[in-house]
């Protein structure tokens, strides 16, 4: 098997630096229709490792070593994730992250950018419009390793709504949607997608209620759901083109936001297992 190349798979130009990279890529990512055979979840990988001077050192050495292991979507996933501190191009040790078979995923990390925890929202709402190109997504999650156990964050997330979310990554969870580990963004310390081509639910977890309440969108259309154990807040996401709620659980798992888009959306959303 050849390795997996990002600039081919994304036709990229290979001359141009890592800060023009990640440009280009974020330019796609917020256009909201990707093209490229691995969707959104590709474009988000590409971002965290081309865009990134230290991994794309890392990336590129092994990818111009045909006898190196092969590069796979698990592989890249992985160096997408790592820790990574800045350092010099002759420091690169680029094996370190890429395991020669699949290996379960490391720590999940925060992103690399830095904006403003107001910036969270036009990235959902961007993620609503990318996330239902499910085309792309679904070859992307048929290539990856499935039954991994979740660690860290995205077992919290787990053990919070062991109802939505599936007992191990690549598994059905909630309405038999696959769940995959998500990018998480600035203010959110891990989420979860769980997601088929007609519908799709993300669990988010943030820091603190306080930083949950700050992505909240403004809207006119907020409303509380309660079934008598616990309440919700549902927020339309007015501006998508597609059906598209926000769920704010209040209570014990007030640190968490779950995003709900697709088709029947709102009616689904009433029968999300939010209540623990």
């Amino acid at each position: 098997m050849a390795h997996y190349d990002l600039y081919s798979s994304l036709g990229l130009d290979r001359a141009m630096d890592s800060a023009s990279i990640a440009g280009e890529l974020d330019r796609r990512i917020n256009a909201g229709a990707p093209t490229n055979p691995g969707g959104m979840e590709e474009l988000d990988v590409a971002r965290r490792i081309l865009g990134h001077p230290g991994k794309r050192g890392a990336y590129d050495s092994k990818l111009d070593d045909p006898n190196a292991p092969d590069i796979n979507i698990v592989s890249l996933r992985e160096l997408a994730r790592a820790q990574w501190a800045d350092a010099g191009v002759g420091s690169f040790r680029p094996r370190q992250y890429f395991p020669e078979t699949g290996s379960a995923p490391g720590a999940t990390v925060k992103p690399e950018r830095s904006t403003s925890q107001r910036a969270v929202w036009p990235w959902l709402l961007a993620a609503v419009l990318l996330l239902s190109a499910a085309a792309g997504g679904l070859w992307w999650y048929t290539h990856r390793g499935a039954g991994e156990r979740w660690e860290g964050v995205n077992q919290e997330i787990h053990m919070a709504f062991p109802d939505i979310v599936s007992a191990r990554e690549g598994l059905k969870g909630w309405n038999g949607l696959p769940c995959a580990e998500a990018a998480a963004d600035a203010g959110q310390l891990g989420k979860i997608r769980c997601a088929d081509a007609d519908l799709g639910v993300s669990v988010i977890k943030y820091d603190s209620e306080t930083a949950r309440d700050a992505a909240l969108p403004e809207s006119t259309s907020a409303h509380v759901l309660s079934n008598g154990q616990c309440e919700v807040t549902s927020v339309t996401l007015e501006d998508s083109s597609e059906p598209a709620y926000f769920l704010a659980p209040k209570g014990a798992n007030s640190d968490y936001g779950i995003l709900i888009n697709g088709r029947d959306a709102e009616e689904q959303r009433l029968a999300l297992p939010v209540c623990p």
